[in-house]
């Protein structure tokens, strides 16, 4: 997003005009702020979701391999004894 009206000084500018445009683009950043907040929440709430998903997941895969009898698994799943 760009913003409404430029940073830089207008030469000449009255000071009411310049608090104005100070005020607008004042106007303008709480509103990013806001924006951005919105983004930054979502994407926590996402976060928090994918890394239950994940524990779910994680605990899963650990229970299949736990279930699988000695004499079922293949040699390559095995880990080395040094680990």
């Amino acid at each position: 997003m760009t913003s409404p009206d430029s940073h830089e000084p207008h030469p000449g500018e009255d000071l009411p005009a310049r608090v104005e445009r100070l005020e607008m683009l004042l106007t303008h950043v709480d509103s990013l702020v806001a924006e951005l907040n919105r983004v930054v929440v979502d994407q926590a709430r996402t976060i928090d979701r994918l890394e239950h998903r994940y524990q779910r997941l994680a605990q899963r895969q650990i229970q299949m391999e736990e279930s699988v009898k000695p004499q079922d698994r293949l040699p390559e799943d095995e880990r080395p004894p040094h680990y």
